[in-house]
């Protein structure tokens, strides 16, 4: 989040959260935890419950308690510019080879 706002000066408001969230973990509790982490207003955090195909279930239940988030940044302008930024980086770095 921090390279989002300083480097590319998105605003928190164009930032959303999709939470994913094992089947037994509490969601109003999971999403109070990461708007707390990342100061996003719970109206931009939008939950998913996810059953994990690699684990098939042998993980310990309790191991991700609030789940995992994914960033959402809505801004085509913005994302041909960090693709940009990738191809520039690809480019330098094959002259090194």
């Amino acid at each position: 989040m921090r390279f989002f706002e300083t480097c590319c000066g998105v605003k928190k408001e164009k930032i959303k959260i999709q939470l994913m969230l094992p089947p037994n973990t509490n969601r109003e509790n999971s999403m109070k935890y990461w708007s707390s982490i990342t100061s996003i207003p719970l109206s931009q955090i939008h939950p998913t419950i996810i059953v994990s195909r690699s684990s098939k279930s042998v993980r310990p239940k309790d191991r991700l308690p609030h789940g995992t988030i994914h960033l959402r940044i809505h801004d085509v302008k913005l994302f041909f510019t960090i693709i940009g930024w990738i191809e520039g980086l690809q480019q330098k770095m094959s002259a090194f080879r």
